[in-house]
């Protein structure tokens, strides 16, 4: 032993170093912040032999310190780097090995304080450093070990006027942004040997990526962007491990690896290799452990491996492997092997798998295999787990599995075998057998003989449709057995499952069993579990369960049982007894006779018509009933007082009428009341349930909720009311339910909450009321609720909510489907420290915020704002009226009008080809013709003006039909104030202005009507004055026409001509001034399409 004068190291002004002596490591730990300096505290405290060995000289001083780590954390922006400072007397930075400044947020790597002549750790990573500067203006002779990982760097450096790392051995640039790795970088670093580059941006190397590195043992660059090796390892002959997982090559190249003599270890895992060259492997004797998982190999040459003597571990997985060739693995040793979830197919022959004698598990599970050849596994000796599940296995021969004496587990679910033909005489070891997922039909004898270990069998969804009696006589330790999911007909006959001592639970549930036999369970004296459920069971033979004697849950339910009568000496024990959705119309009195031991009996969804007082009478330890369900059941409900200890009672859909016996105090804690054609609580006489803790009287016919209803329920902490006709509550129905924590009263007829309903619930947290016809929320009324959290009331016709209305202890209100303004919805949002939310988010719908829906435009304020809708109406009838002035100002309606337009261009085309005749050929006949043609035209489209003036007049009087209407239920004014205030005199006010407005609305209806007319009668009067030519009238006679000159019937005829064109135009003016009339502005045309709508 021997003394040793510590070395502390302190700070200056707000900085601070604590210390801490390491005994087993024998370092001496310090953790600085600030600048250090050397304020050498002397201790004469002894320390051990052993760490006596590892102290270290300092000359100045001219005494020992033990190594020194150093964590040097930041606390001053302007002081980034760590100082030490000097000591002309002391000098201890001799003793520091590790140096951590880690955490610090540095960008670059700082100036490292010199004299730390024995600095062999360095540790910089988790910085902000862009730059991996590999040199200092001070020398580190041993420094051996730099940790630069997660950073931000992209390049490395090393600076010619500084001193480089040459004694590096490892470097960690892990987790960093580095791209490319340039020539030489590492060329200074001859002496490295672990060299970390995972997790980076690397997209290339070369053969001069790693000049000068000629020692390295460990290479790591996983998690890069590398697509091809290229001859890049060729110098590396002393490599054992090399990582190149997660990244994108597609071949392994013989020139890639030839050089690896020495490697141990490769992962190319997780790449997108598709080529392997021949011999690529064949100078790594050394090679232990070859990872090829998750790649797209498809093919294997049958002598890969042939030289690696050494391998031991293959990981194959997730590939697209085929097939394996014969004999690949012969020779060697391997003790684990991976193939799972490739493309395998067509069948496994002997000789796969010889040389993986020492492998305890083999998945080849996932693949395309179809059956399985004698003697497949040969070589497998010390095999104890085979998965061969989801293939498409078909025949498994009957030697398949002679050679595997050491198999504990089996799984061959998921296939399509159908026979169960291969021995397994030779399978003495086996535990698990998993055949589910098959095409089994049967099961018979001799199946599992000799399987005396054999602890769990799965036979589950297969096409079983018999089992033969003693077919699991040597299954003496089986423990889990399925065979649900099965079409197990008929009949299950005796000793069926005889031999299956141990088993504890047995599931035969959807199968179509029809009758259960005398005996079917015998001898299966640990059975407590038994389930028969979603079968087709008409009978159960009485001795059924005889030689049983433990069984404590019995579920029969979903079958087709009309009567339940056993012998229940086998079943004293019983628990639980499920027998809902049966047939049974008739319970016996002596129905459960003797079975003291239960605890539940479920007899819902049956046709039971009566129950005797003392069917129950026997069971002192009765806790659940349910005989819900049963429509027309009769019964007294003095039967509850047989058996008092109930606390959950289901009583849901029996329409009888209800009412509990107030002398008697029953435990019941959960009731169930929901669909029982309830109209009245209070005739329930519940006070007599003091211990209630759950009731449910929803999907009833509740009209009112009086005083009374739930006195003395003290202890009750749900109640359910939904789905009632519930308009009206008394105040004080809650007085007693004090601890009531969950009320719903959603999806009934409220309207309004009176004062004082909630008073006195002061623990209740969770309050429904969605869907009723509430029209407001007012704090007062949930005076008392001082604990409510949540509220829901969504779906009510609440339109205006202020935030001062709430308490300020409310968490979640649920308001969707209401008819709140989106602004006022959205300022709840915000100034609320609440939840707002719905039942249901609506984001579908364009007015909703984060799902809640609300109205975009006020519609709710149109009782109020009644001037706002006059206004409205009487836009609608100026644009009506002004439609025709303002013509010029309208967009043409092409689509409308095209017809018109080119009627009225084929006139025009006739009427010049009519006048170049008349004058070219001076035809009295064609001017004839033109003059009847230009009228009938006019005429016709005069009709179809006419016509389309009609609707317009049609559609118009029902709009102000509409307005009067709609203007006669919603208008409200306020009342003026009368003499007595009386409702009589509101009603005559209301009825004089209602008369008013709809005599001035008919009024200016009459006017637009008269109007429009006057005009159409115009039209048709200047049509009517156009003089018309029959067909047979002559305009003069030829002997006539003689008599003029040239000249004046050439003048008579422009003058004709001119007045016709001119007429055609006029006309023409009149029947665009007409047609403007129907031409609407936008909002005229969403409001056609408004009246048009039939929810208006």
């Amino acid at each position: 032993m021997m003394l040793i004068n510590y070395i502390w190291l302190q700070s200056k002004t707000n900085a601070e170093c604590t210390s801490r002596y390491d005994e087993i490591k024998c370092i001496e730990e310090k953790e600085c912040t600030g600048y250090i300096d050397h304020n050498i505290i002397r201790h004469g405290d002894p320390i051990s032999q052993y760490c006596s060995d590892f102290t270290k000289y300092i000359p100045n001083y001219n005494n020992f310190c033990l190594p020194i780590y150093i964590t040097y954390k930041v606390n001053d922006v302007e002081n980034v780097n760590p100082q030490f400072e000097p000591d002309v007397y002391y000098d201890y930075r001799n003793c520091v090995e590790l140096l951590d400044i880690s955490h610090n947020k540095y960008v670059e790597i700082p100036t490292l304080p010199p004299a730390m002549n024995n600095l062999t750790i360095i540790n910089i990573s988790c910085n902000l450093i862009t730059t991996a500067k590999l040199s200092s203006l001070n020398r580190f002779p041993v420094l051996s070990d730099m940790d630069i990982s997660n950073n931000l760097i992209t390049e490395i450096e090393i600076n010619n006027d500084e001193f480089a790392f040459t004694s590096l051995t490892k470097i960690n640039i892990s987790h960093n942004r580095l791209w490319e790795i340039r020539d030489a970088n590492f060329n200074a670093f001859s002496e490295l040997q672990y060299l970390d580059l995972s997790h980076n941006e690397i997209s290339i190397i070369n053969a001069f990526s790693f000049e000068g590195v000629k020692n390295l043992l460990y290479l790591n660059l996983a998690h890069n962007k590398i697509k091809e090796i290229n001859s890049s390892l060729f110098r590396f002959t002393q490599l054992k491990y090399l990582y190149l997982n997660n990244n994108e090559l597609s071949s392994i190249l013989l020139a890639d690896l030839r050089h690896l003599n020495k490697v141990i270890e490769i992962d190319l895992s997780y790449n997108v290799i598709s080529l392997i060259e021949k011999n690529v492997f064949d100078n790594m004797p050394f090679l232990k452990n070859l990872n090829f998982k998750k790649n797209l190999v498809n093919s294997m040459d049958p002598r890969m491996f042939f030289n690696i003597t050494a391998l031991k571990s293959i990981d194959l997985s997730l590939n697209e492997i085929r097939k394996l060739p014969k004999c690949i693995f012969k020779g060697k040793s391997i003790s684990f092997f991976d193939i799972r979830q490739n493309l395998l197919e067509g069948e496994l022959v002997k000789g796969t798998f010889e040389g993986l004698g020492f492998i305890v598990e083999l998945d080849i599970s996932h693949q395309r295999l179809t059956s399985i050849e004698d003697f497949a596994f040969v070589g497998l000796d010390m095999l104890e787990v085979l998965m061969l599940n989801n293939n498409e296995i078909q025949n498994v021969s009957k030697s398949s599995f002679d050679s595997l004496r050491n198999l504990r587990r089996l799984d061959l679910s998921d296939n399509q075998i159908h026979d169960l033909n291969f021995e397994v005489i030779n399978l003495l070891k086996l535990q698990f057998l998993s055949l589910k997922g098959n095409l089994l039909r049967i099961i018979g004898k001799g199946h599992f003989d000799s399987l005396n270990l054999m602890e769990m069998l799965d036979v589950s969804n297969n096409n079983i449709s018999e089992v033969e009696s003693f077919s699991f006589k040597d299954l003496n330790e089986l423990i889990s057995f399925d065979i649900s999911n099965n079409p197990l007909s008929q009949a299950l006959e005796n000793n069926t499952f005889k031999g299956l001592i141990s088993l504890p639970a047995l599931d035969i549930s959807c199968t179509s069993l029809t009758v259960i036999k005398n005996n079917s369970f015998n001898e299966m004296t640990s059975l407590h579990t038994l389930n028969i459920s979603h079968s087709t069971v008409n009978e159960v033979s009485f001795n059924s369960f005889i030689n049983t004697g433990n069984i404590n849950v019995l579920d029969l339910s979903h079958n087709l049982l009309s009567v339940f009568s056993i012998n229940k000496t086998s079943l004293i024990n019983l628990r639980v007894l499920y027998l809902d959705h049966n047939l049974i119309e008739i319970v016996a009195q002596d129905f459960v006779a003797n079975l003291t031991m239960l605890s539940e009996i479920n007899l819902a969804h049956n046709k039971i018509v009566f129950l005797y007082d003392e069917t129950f009478s026997d069971l002192k330890r009765l806790v659940s009933l349910d005989i819900s369900s049963n429509k027309n059941l009769r019964f007294n409900f003095t039967l509850l007082d047989k058996v008092p200890t109930v606390q959950k009672l289901n009583m849901s859909g029996i329409e009888t009428a209800h009412s509990f016996n107030e002398k008697t105090q029953l435990t019941i804690t959960d009731l169930d009341l929901s669909k029982c054609n309830i109209n009245n609580v209070t005739t329930l006489r519940l006070r007599c349930l003091q211990d209630l803790n759950s009731l449910s009287i929803n999907n009833n016919k509740v009209q009112k909720l009086e005083v009374g209803a739930f006195t003395n329920l003290t202890r009750l902490r749900f109640l359910d009311l939904s789905h009632n006709n519930l308009f009206f509550i008394q105040p004080g129905v809650f007085k007693d339910n004090y601890n009531l924590n969950v009320l719903k009263i959603s999806h009934n007829n409220l309207n309004t909450i009176s004062y004082g309903i909630f008073r006195g619930l002061s623990y209740l947290s969770e309050l429904d009321l969605s869907y009723n016809k509430l029209v407001e929320l007012r704090s007062e009324r949930f005076y008392g609720i001082q604990n409510l959290n949540t509220l829901i009331v969504d779906f009510n016709k609440i339109s205006n909510i202020e935030i001062e209305e709430f308490p300020l202890y409310l968490s979640v209100l649920s308001i969707g489907g209401n008819l709140i303004h989106c602004d006022n919805l959205m300022k709840l949002k915000q100034t609320s420290s609440m939840t707002v939310t719905a039942i249901t988010l609506d984001v579908n719908n364009n007015e909703n915020i984060d799902g809640v829906s609300c109205v975009g435009h006020d519609k709710n304020k149109r009782n109020n704002e009644m001037n706002g809708t006059d206004n409205i109406l009487i836009d609608i009838r100026d644009i009506l009226l002004n439609l025709s002035v303002e013509n010029r100002n309208l967009p043409k309606r092409i689509n409308e009008d095209e017809e018109t337009h080119i009627k009225l261009d084929t006139l025009e085309t006739l009427l010049n080809q009519t006048i170049r005749t008349a004058l070219y050929e001076n035809n009295d006949h064609n001017t004839s013709e033109l003059i009847r043609v230009v009228s009938q035209s006019l005429k016709n489209i005069t009709h179809e003006v006419a016509h389309e003036q009609s609707v317009s007049n049609s559609l118009l009087e029902r709009i102000l039909k509409m307005i009067v209407t709609f203007n006669t239920v919603t208008q409200t004014t306020s009342l003026p104030v009368l003499k007595y205030n009386t409702t009589n005199e509101s009603i005559a006010y209301i009825a004089r202005l209602k008369q008013d407005f709809d005599n001035a609305l008919t009024i200016e209806k009459e006017k637009i009507l008269a109007e429009v007319s006057d005009k159409i009668l115009l039209l048709n009067k200047k049509i009517d004055g156009i003089p018309t030519v029959k067909p047979t009238e002559k305009l003069t006679a030829k002997r006539e026409l003689k008599a003029y000159n040239s000249g004046s019937l050439f003048t008579e005829i422009c003058v004709a001509l001119i007045l016709i064109i001119l007429l055609c135009f006029t006309m023409f003016k009149i029947y665009k001034h007409i047609l403007s009339s129907r031409q609407r502005s936008y909002s005229t045309q969403h409001i056609t399409d408004a009246i048009e709508n039939s929810n208006l």
